[in-house]
């Protein structure tokens, strides 16, 4: 076995563990789906995080988190929504659709695919990556190996 076609089962455990992962996080996100109210809430503010790397341009690493605030039966909740953007997505003051789930308010989204989803995605296109990258080395290196041995 050479060195590429470790790397590439390396790769392809990543690829499997990152695919438990998200099918852990689809079951998480699906059941938050089933059972999440919808409401409207209101972008108030932005949690500005600064992810930059040392003698790069500063504003490349700023990511913005918005907090929203929306209502459920006369109580007013908040929550910042876990993925930030390079620059902000809303205005102040601009209406967001909510999901939240009634047993447990806090655990609140912005009720957009990226909003709800956006961690499974995640998780399932670095998991292809991880699997392509990976499995066309060795496949290649097996199949490489095949043709060796059938020719001897």
């Amino acid at each position: 076995m050479n060195w590429l076609e470790s790397m590439g089962i390396i790769l392809l455990g990543l690829a499997g563990l990152l695919l438990v992962f998200g099918v852990g996080e689809v079951l998480r996100t699906g059941a938050f789906v089933m059972a999440a109210e919808r409401t409207a809430g209101e972008v108030r503010e932005y949690r500005v995080v600064d992810q930059s790397i040392p003698f790069t341009d500063p504003e490349s690493g700023r990511r913005y988190y918005p907090y929203v605030v929306f209502s459920v039966d006369g109580v007013e909740h908040r929550f910042a929504a876990d993925r930030g953007t390079t620059t902000p997505r809303y205005r102040i003051g601009e209406e967001v659709a909510v999901a939240y789930n009634p047993e447990r308010v806090n655990d609140a989204r912005i009720d957009t695919i990226p909003g709800v989803w956006g961690r499974a995605l995640v998780l399932f296109l670095t998991s292809g990556v991880f699997a392509l990258s990976g499995g066309l080395p060795y496949y290649r290196m097996r199949r490489a190996r095949r043709l060796v041995h059938s020719e001897t």
